[in-house]
């Protein structure tokens, strides 16, 4: 609820996006993805790289890289 409350706020200034997302995109495409009850998870680590977020449903595993704001 915290994270709907502070995605719903405006006006949004780049680089003050709640941690751990890197972008405003990047916490509205995870918020949409928890809506429809997926467990998602932001900046996850992978060898010496970060995922912007991992997805997970029953049986599977999605990584999602949100370059669409602007490239950070």
């Amino acid at each position: 609820q915290e994270l709907q409350r502070l995605a719903a706020r405006r006006p949004r200034v780049r680089g003050e996006q709640p941690r751990p997302f890197d972008s405003w995109f990047e916490l509205d495409v995870a918020l949409a993805l928890a809506s429809r009850g997926l467990k998602v998870s932001a900046q996850v680590s992978v060898a010496s790289r970060r995922i912007d977020l991992v997805v997970e449903g029953r049986n599977w595993r999605l990584a999602v890289e949100c370059d669409g704001d602007a490239f950070h």
